[in-house]
């Protein structure tokens, strides 16, 4: 059996053709600088997809803090707007002159007009908090 694979390896050695150092260094340059392209451009693939979504990300994240500011406004104006109730409530009202229907209406849409113009005008600092509690940014 050790004589069989010695004629078989001889045999081999015959046919296999005898190859340069200097060519199998130049192949394997050029097999090297494959790879490094291939290389290059995947990570130029990768980055410029990681930009893609970190552009995005970046469009979600200012489009999520709009959303947030303009629902911690809305908290804070339903806030100012049921104390405005509260301190209409507290003042009695007159026995003997009833408020109508439609003069109830209208101070409930007064009252809303004064708690919008309050929160956009005054800093009660709620719309802050909330912000701060939606985004979880303190």
């Amino acid at each position: 059996m050790n004589m069989e694979v010695q004629r078989n390896l001889d045999r081999y050695e015959e046919y296999t053709p005898k190859v340069d150092a200097q060519v199998v260094n130049q192949l394997q340059f050029r097999n090297y600088l494959r790879l490094a392209f291939v290389m290059a451009a995947a990570f130029l693939f990768a980055f410029f997809v990681n930009m893609k979504t970190l552009h995005a990300a970046n469009q979600v994240d200012s489009a999520y803090e709009e959303d947030a500011k303009n629902a911690a406004s809305g908290v804070e104006q339903m806030f100012v707007h049921q104390m405005i109730q509260e301190l209409r409530k507290s003042v009695p009202e007159n026995e003997l002159i009833p408020k109508s229907q439609s003069e109830r209406i209208f101070e409930a849409m007064l009252d809303q007009e004064y708690s919008q113009i309050l929160t956009e005008t005054g800093n009660f600092g709620i719309k802050d908090q909330v912000l701060a509690e939606i985004t979880g940014k303190r």
